[in-house]
């Protein structure tokens, strides 16, 4: 099924931007159907002390973008998504969430990630609008990728969270609905998003009819300076909230990129007693330097930390407190704009008032290839 509704939506792409649209006075542009995409690779060895334990190569994901603009107003856009996602059976986390054990089931799966209509309502120099509905990106996680250009690295933390908050996943990348974008002189950006709240795997399955609001705000007061603030307000059950907000600043130019974030987030697991709620808070910085103006060679210099902690006093969660501090750091060279390499290493700390302290290590070699 997923097959087959793949290359239906390939097929059908093809067939519009061949057969449609064919006026000869119509600018050649718009009959375009864009075709694009990226594929990490990389080597991992864990590491424990002086012990080496699993190693190999992995695909870790691939991404096929296909776009189509209609006209001034209207484009469209398929991302798909390839990777080793296969579920084998459903886990709780410490909020409660009911997820797909992600294992490796050593082959890939192939799902859409985004398909999307996005309208241009307004674009001048003084004010852009413009809306997108169907399977979107979610406004905070993409744009802290782009900002960063981290991504082919590792994740952002608010990505992933269950590497610093003991399994608890406070976002998703996309999902079902609708979203706004408003920017005033470049200098000012409001976004507005409407979706389901159960993220793009669980597209089919959503759990209750609240929705999942985000807000998110990006002021820039002079070029390339962003102070940022955002919030998620997810209605999960009747009666019961999870909400996060955050707010940070970053530095994005072609030689550095930097920038900090801190989250603070609740889930009420009784709406009408506070110490049942469960409570977590997230912190991360990241670093991406490109060193070529200074030794006249494109070397990368790029590196992450993240903090993360969460109380409970919910009888049913495993763990009343966590404290996990997770930090890395490598070196890369970029070959051109479609083709870079790096080295990476990362550091693990972990501790648990019942299941005690943890740590671990691990090593990355780590590529990134466009077309």
């Amino acid at each position: 099924m997923k097959r087959s509704s793949i290359f239906l939506c390939i097929s059908l792409l093809f067939i519009y931007s061949q057969g449609f649209g064919s006026d000869k006075k119509a600018d050649k542009t718009k009959n375009i159907l864009e075709v694009s995409g990226y594929i990490y690779t990389q080597f991992s060895q864990q590491l424990d002390g002086k012990t080496r334990k699993e190693y190999g190569f992995q695909v870790p994901r691939m991404y096929l973008h296909l776009k189509k603009r209609i006209d001034k107003i209207w484009r469209f856009q398929f991302t798909f998504d390839g990777g080793i996602l296969s579920s084998s059976g459903d886990y709780t986390d410490s909020l409660g969430n009911t997820n797909a054990i992600e294992t490796d089931s050593k082959r890939y799966e192939i799902f859409l990630k985004y398909g999307y209509a996005e309208a241009t309502i307004i674009n001048n120099e003084k004010i852009s609008l413009k809306s997108k509905f169907g399977l979107i990106d979610t406004p905070i996680i993409l744009y802290f990728n782009q900002i960063s250009n981290y991504r082919w690295i590792d994740k952002n933390y608010i990505d992933n969270a269950t590497k610093l908050l003991s399994g608890i996943q406070i976002d998703n990348s996309a999902d079902v609905g609708g979203r706004l974008d408003l920017s005033i002189y470049k200098r000012t950006a409001f976004s507005y998003a409407l979706v389901n709240g159960e993220g793009f795997k669980n597209v089919a399955s959503e759990t209750y009819r609240g929705k999942a609001h985000y807000f998110k705000v990006s002021i820039s007061p002079f070029r390339k300076l962003y102070i940022n603030g955002f919030a998620r307000v997810e209605f999960y059950e009747p009666g019961k909230v999870n909400i996060f907000y955050g707010m940070g600043a970053a530095w994005k130019s072609y030689k550095v990129k930097t920038g900090i974030n801190y989250i603070t987030g609740t889930k009420e697991i009784d709406s009408k007693d506070e110490d049942k709620n469960i409570d977590y808070t997230l912190l991360e910085a990241w670093f991406n330097c490109n060193l070529k103006s200074a030794l006249a060679i494109p070397i990368l210099v790029y590196g992450q930390i993240g903090l993360g902690s969460y109380e409970s006093k919910v009888p049913d969660v495993k763990s009343s407190s966590t404290e996990t501090f997770r930090s890395a750091a490598g070196m890369g060279y970029k070959f051109n704009s479609k083709m870079k390499v790096g080295v990476y290493y990362t550091w693990f700390s972990y501790k648990d008032v019942v299941e005690g302290d943890q740590d671990s290590n691990d090593f990355y070699v780590k590529s990134e290839f466009r077309f």
